[in-house]
């Protein structure tokens, strides 16, 4: 987001929550609440922490219900928004293969914590869900 963005489109809705002990501050624009509020089911967030030979975020977005994130693992902001934080780390590596081809295996929570998430921003913008964490 952009310093033009944040001042057309700032950050209005704020929520914390604690995932495993850890607070959690989420926030959003009045884009993604909107779109939250026509939405049937609730949009799963994932923010995904991925170690390889680097650490790399990512936000991903589930729009469909019927996705493979057990249901135990997400907890609710509001009633069209759950979140879920996922650390996970490359199985099998082989030379050529692209990082969304390789196996992954969940890492441990208990030992990542320096790595908690601190705040997830969220945005909806031409009609995409954005969304980066701290």
């Amino acid at each position: 987001m952009t310093w033009l963005e944040k001042i057309i489109n700032p950050l209005s809705f704020s929520k914390t929550v604690r995932i495993n002990g850890k607070p959690l501050c989420i926030e959003w624009t009045n884009r993604a609440d909107s779109a939250l509020r026509k939405r049937k089911y609730p949009l799963n967030i994932e923010m995904e922490l991925y170690f390889s030979g680097m650490i790399k975020k990512m936000v991903i977005f589930h729009d469909s219900p019927k996705n493979k994130i057990e249901q135990d693992k997400l907890h609710s902001i509001t009633r069209q928004m759950k979140v879920w934080f996922h650390p996970v780390t490359s199985g099998v590596f082989k030379m050529g293969d692209a990082p969304h081809q390789q196996s992954m295996i969940d890492v441990e929570i208990i030992n990542l914590h320096n790595y908690y998430p601190k705040k997830l921003n969220i945005d909806f913008r031409n009609d995409r869900w954005e969304g980066h964490f701290l």
